[in-house]
C-alpha cells in the first residue's frame, strides 16, 4: 500500500489499510444490476405505470435486456474486472477503455480494448 501514500504517513506510525478488495464484489454486483435495470427500462416503466396505470402488456420485453448489446467499461480495476466477468454471461459485446491494459489482456478479460473517446 506504500505506493499510494506519502512515506511521511508511515514515519508517524500511521497504519494504512484498504477495503478495495472487500468492496469490489458488492460494487460490481450493484453495477451489473444497474446496467440490467437500465437496459430493461425498469425505472421508466415503473414511473409510467405509477402515473398512467393503464392496462399494458407488462410481459413484453421487446427491445429491452442485454442480449446482443454493446457495453463499455472504463477501467479494469478490481471492480471493473468483476463487472466484465459477470457481464460475459449475458452474451454482450464488451468494450474496455484502460490505458494500462494491453490488447491481449483485454481479450483475456473478454473485452475489446478501445480508447476513451471511442468508448464514449
Amino acid at each position: 500500500m506504500k505506493g499510494h501514500v506519502d512515506p511521511a504517513v508511515f514515519a508517524h506510525g500511521v497504519t494504512v489499510s484498504s477495503a478495495a478488495q472487500a468492496n469490489a464484489v458488492p460494487v460490481a454486483e450493484y453495477t451489473v444490476s444497474a446496467i440490467v435495470f437500465a437496459a430493461k427500462h425498469v425505472f421508466i416503466r415503473a414511473d409510467w405505470y405509477a402515473h398512467d396505470r393503464t392496462a399494458g402488456d407488462w410481459r413484453s420485453g421487446a427491445g429491452t435486456g442485454l442480449f446482443g448489446r454493446t457495453i463499455g467499461i472504463i477501467g479494469a480495476s478490481r471492480t471493473g474486472r468483476f463487472v466484465l466477468d459477470r457481464l460475459r454471461a449475458h452474451n454482450v459485446q464488451l468494450l474496455l477503455a484502460d490505458p494500462y491494459v494491453t490488447t491481449q489482456e483485454a481479450r483475456a478479460l473478454g473485452a475489446e480494448l478501445v480508447g476513451t473517446d471511442e468508448l464514449c
